[in-house]
């Protein structure tokens, strides 16, 4: 869904909105409780940063989950 709001934005011109949730999602790194498995703080991190570079504002492009040891399959 990250993805099709984030074109959904740029097919209108709405880049501040990009800004706007990633200022969101790291605040709420902030915020999330100790107990809350780590790979949660670790993906919405990964998702703040994404929004900002340049390469997310290409429409073709997709945000991608970060690979992490918590990933099943991964020794």
């Amino acid at each position: 869904e990250l993805n099709r709001l984030r074109r959904a934005a740029l097919s209108m011109g709405f880049v501040e909105l990009l800004e706007g949730l990633a200022s969101i999602f790291e605040r709420e790194c902030t915020l999330l409780p100790p107990n809350l498995h780590l790979d949660c703080t670790i993906q919405m991190g990964h998702v703040a940063e994404m929004l900002r570079k340049p390469y997310s504002r290409e429409l073709k492009n997709n945000i991608t989950p970060v690979r992490t040891q918590f990933h099943k399959g991964d020794q």
